[in-house]
């Protein structure tokens, strides 16, 4: 009887154990851990102790797994990073603001303290866009020199920039349709106001001011102006003296309407 055993040439050799075990548990833990934990050291440790185990001759499962968690833990981070990043961007954008419920959205309002001279406003919060300057916002807000308003913006609220000391200049987007009452009384450094076609209405006492104001540009014709439902002391300089309403095509003094 011959007692040599058939061997079949195209099956490789079964081996006895599995080599580098350890370091492929090891890069599976390390993998896993930077998943849940979203740590980079973590990851890297896991790639390179499945490398190691790879050249070992690990060519296990649980070597690929390792090496996958720890890629993954790697996307992950870089995501959450990201992520944290425009979380700070968006803090730093909104810092000296605050925000209340309106109808379509938000009325944005700033908080008390220190401003800076020149202050955007988002167009939106948390996904949802800011429609309105909230009644009483920047009251007595004297750093501020200049805001950008978004053409989200529909509404200026009563007393919006009521006693803003250093307001100079003042740009509405086209979009805003109301300026309620008082929204920009006593600024007296306030010389430079443009104001969009889109407007529809101004309230009583909406620019009663010391400021050396004379003209606001209008973005749209004499005729629309004219159509514009304005309370009767919509505007008054407390000095005296005309105001020019520069339309696209042409000028109209405060006495001619």
């Amino acid at each position: 009887m011959n007692d040599e055993k058939y061997v079949n040439p195209q099956m490789p050799p079964v081996p006895r154990h599995q080599p580098a075990k350890g370091l492929a548990l090891g890069s599976f833990l390390c993998g896993l851990g930077s998943i849940v934990c979203c740590m980079p050291p973590a990851s890297i440790v896991g790639l390179i102790l499945g490398g190691v185990a790879k050249r070992k001759g690990n060519r296990s499962g649980l070597r690929r797994a390792g090496v996958i968690c720890s890629i993954v833990g790697l996307i992950l981070t870089v995501a959450v990073i990201i992520l944290g990043v425009f979380a700070v961007l968006d803090y730093m954008e909104t810092a000296h603001l605050t925000f209340s419920e309106a109808e379509d959205g938000w009325a944005v309002y700033v908080k008390a303290g220190e401003y800076p001279e020149h202050m955007e406003l988002p167009a939106e919060y948390n996904g949802i866009p800011v429609v309105a300057i909230g009644e009483n916002a920047f009251t007595d807000a004297e750093g501020i020199v200049t805001v950008t308003i978004p053409d989200t913006v529909t509404v200026i609220g009563e007393n919006a920039f009521t006693h803003s000391e250093r307001l100079a200049e003042i740009i509405l987007p086209e979009g805003v349709t109301v300026i309620e009452d008082f929204a920009f009384r006593d600024c007296p450094k306030l010389v430079s106001v443009e104001l969009p076609a889109s407007l529809e209405s101004i309230g009583a006492a909406a620019f009663f001011t010391d400021s050396n104001l004379k003209t606001i540009r209008y973005r749209g014709t004499m005729a629309q102006w004219k159509r514009i439902r304005k309370a009767r002391n919509w505007y008054e300089r407390k000095q005296g003296g005309k105001l020019e309403i520069v339309c696209e095509d042409g000028v109209i003094t405060l006495s001619d309407e």
